[in-house]
């Protein structure tokens, strides 16, 4: 499985998306830009913390822009 949080760059939790289960290799996990109460959040730059649920769990944090 992998999943997918995206946090404001306060640390705070904007939304945790549902797990997907991925084969090894390249895979897709898309975000429609909307926080856990379905509203749009305001552009600008925030946090994602992906993790893979591997041996020994992999875990990535990176940089994501949102722009309209």
């Amino acid at each position: 499985p992998v999943q997918l949080a995206i946090y404001d760059l306060a640390g705070r939790l904007i939304v945790e998306l549902p797990p997907i289960n991925a084969l090894s290799g390249e895979f897709a996990h898309r975000w429609d830009g909307r926080d856990r109460t379905n509203r749009l959040v305001p552009p600008g730059t925030y946090l994602y913390h992906l993790q893979l649920d591997i041996e020994g769990q992999k875990a990535h944090t990176g940089l994501l822009s949102v722009a309209f």
